[in-house]
């Protein structure tokens, strides 16, 4: 096709675009460009100059845009570079039509592929300037046909502006282009393709989606509204030739909707992404025609937004599920219905984030569930995996202590933050039973395992957690050391076990929280590259906080030696996250008050006033111990 139509006038900017594809980093556009080039070097010779006047600006004018869109797809780390060497195909295009140096039009759909660069790299500005250059192009120019505006050129500058950073104004630019377009749909009967329709006003639902406007989740169910009484109205009117029959609602929109939906922080917003879904099956079933029934994708949204909701409770989530399965059983093994291993994940963390005692047990039936479901349905994606357990053990740890239900409250009751720990452990060796079984490495335990055990051992208040807790950063540096290289503990692991010495209540627990602290410094010291063992303010807290629980009365004099101690080394090494805050303080006024009642004196009094006093010149503020 190149060399049928290649003109003198268009071989400098046919040269110009193969120096651009062979520079590109991208293999394939530089294959590209060496095909050009071939191209360029044997033109056809047969042709005259009466064949430059002959020339159709459309042809040429497809190449360039082909380029473009080559630049657009290519594979550049950085989206960012692809479409910027678009749009300098685009400016070298129109400065050579300006010089009359070449037949490439810079026509209307040459203006969308250097609009969808834009949209490419978030610029409202820059797609929307487009915008006005083409509408200008078109009502100033003879032929106008090559420049028309339609409604794909509006939804990309809404995209545009729906990836850019000025995330207050996306919807209402939004809308105000939408607001233009039937005023220009007016002026410019001639232009049919410029009327909205349901692409706009789902560009629109993004528009509103992305922002951060309060809003935004109402205007999105309102801009939904609008396109069910513009769609059934259409209906009403059959004999309107310029009806709004394209204008339904379709499971883009709805997702548009729900993911409007999941970013709201409003009361009840979850109930309403549950009517979407259902007022999508109502649809549905009424008009089967309509592109509306309900997938994976839309019940992704919906579990979104319920997780993401405070006044949503799990068990909602629950019926979700329950009305899925329903569905994919009563459709013929639909598997666009069918709950995936996200789905299930998602109900997990919404049960590990709700903190209820019944936490752990759901997320366990739940896991049953999956391996139930996966024995009957081996073609859909629900095998647990090592996320499935790792959520589990996720919500056992977040999950608060069981309320004793019995009446004889002397009875001596097993502490539920061991049961929830221990738990932990027995699903951790669950994983590596599981694993070996199946001969399945993606159910082993992996680093997120290890610390949801570690942190539910910090948790604990069992006079054996330091040792556990210790227990399992031993088993990560074995890992580490013979073949896993990724397990390495880090500065947050040491601290779990140092704050579950703490609370450990054993009377040893000053002394190995010391050692482990000892231990944490010389870890660090062999490899001092590694900034995510070099023990913090968090770790210092610990060792404070376990002088507290000590009840021993030098327990705030302790504390206060290590105070010092964090201070002369935040002055030594500043890169170091060592420098004491207000919290620190804080600590440090406990451990004496957990002493004052060995202190007849009233000293302990006078520590914790001078204390108070430095902790006021230092962050400023008043504050009572």
């Amino acid at each position: 096709h190149i060399r049928g139509t290649l003109s003198k006038k268009s071989l400098a900017l046919w040269t110009e675009l193969v120096r651009m594809l062979r520079e590109s980093p991208d293999v394939k556009l530089q294959q590209q460009g060496d095909e050009l080039e071939r191209h360029l070097e044997n033109p056809p010779s047969s042709r005259n100059n009466d064949d430059d006047e002959k020339e159709s600006p459309k042809v040429d004018s497809r190449y360039a845009n082909y380029v473009m869109n080559s630049f657009l797809r290519s594979r550049i780390d950085d989206p960012r570079v692809g479409a910027q060497r678009a749009l300098d195909v685009f400016q070298l295009v129109k400065s050579l039509y300006g010089q009359r140096k070449s037949w490439f039009v810079p026509n209307a759909i040459l203006y969308l592929t250097a609009m969808r660069a834009h949209a490419r790299s978030g610029s409202g500005e820059g797609a929307e300037r487009l915008l006005r250059e083409l509408w200008q192009k078109y009502e100033n120019r003879d032929e106008s046909h090559l420049f028309a505006p339609n409604a794909q050129h509006y939804a990309t500058v809404m995209e545009a502006w729906s990836r850019s950073s000025r995330s207050e104004e996306m919807g209402m630019r939004a809308e105000r282009l939408l607001s233009e377009m039937w005023r220009k749909h007016e002026s410019f009967p001639e232009l049919r393709d410029l009327k909205p329709n349901r692409m706009v006003h789902n560009a629109v639902l993004y528009a509103w989606a992305n922002s951060n406007v309060l809003d935004s989740s109402r205007n999105a169910l309102q801009m939904v509204k609008d396109m069910w009484r513009m769609y059934d109205s259409s209906r009403d009117n059959e004999e309107d030739d310029d009806g709004d029959g394209d204008m339904a609602p379709d499971r883009s929109t709805y997702l548009a909707l729900l993911y409007a939906l999941s970013k709201s922080s409003r009361l009840g917003t979850w109930e309403k992404a549950n009517d979407a879904i259902a007022e999508m099956w109502e649809r549905h079933e009424s008009d089967p025609d309509l592109d509306l029934k309900p997938d994976i994708r839309n019940y992704r949204s919906l579990i979104s937004t319920m997780t993401r909701a405070k006044d949503c409770h799990p068990t909602f989530l629950k019926n979700v599920l329950e009305d899925m399965w329903k569905r994919y059983d009563n459709g013929d093994g639909d598997e666009s219905l069918a709950p995936d291993t996200y789905i299930y994940h998602s109900v997990m963390h919404a049960w590990a984030r709700s903190r209820s005692p019944d936490a752990g047990k759901e997320t366990e039936r739940l896991l049953s569930e999956m391996w139930n479901k996966c024995e009957g349905h081996p073609d859909l994606d629900i095998k647990p995996n090592r996320k499935s357990y790792n959520a589990v053990m996720n919500a056992w740890t977040k999950s608060s202590p069981q309320e004793s239900d019995q009446e004889d409250e002397d009875e001596e009751v097993e502490d539920s933050t061991d049961i929830r720990a221990e738990r932990v452990s027995q699903i951790m060796e669950e994983m590596r039973n599981k694993s070996k079984e199946v001969g399945d490495e993606n159910l082993a335990p992996d680093m997120i395992s290890y610390n949801c055990l570690i942190d539910a051992w910090s948790k604990s208040s069992s006079p054996d957690a330091g040792k556990k807790a210790e227990g399992v950063l031993a088993d990560m540096w074995k890992m580490h050391e013979e073949h896993h290289p990724d397990m390495k503990p880090n500065a947050q692991n040491y601290n779990a076990a140092l704050n579950a010495w703490a609370k450990s209540n054993d009377p040893n627990a000053v002394e190995n929280a010391s050692r482990l602290l000892e231990e944490m410094w010389s870890r660090y010291k062999e490899d001092e590259d590694d900034k995510n063992l070099a023990p913090n303010a968090i770790s210092y807290s610990c060792l404070i906080d376990a002088h507290r629980r000590s009840s021993s009365p030098d327990a705030g004099r302790n504390a206060e030696s290590i105070l010092k101690d964090m201070w002369n080394l935040h002055k030594e090494h500043p890169e170091w996250n060592i420098q004491p805050n207000r919290g620190i303080y804080m600590a440090v006024i406990r451990a004496y008050g957990e002493g004052s009642s060995n202190d007849p004196d009233g000293e302990a009094e006078k520590h914790k006033l001078r204390i108070t006093e430095e902790m006021q010149k230092k962050f400023g503020g008043g504050i009572t111990p």
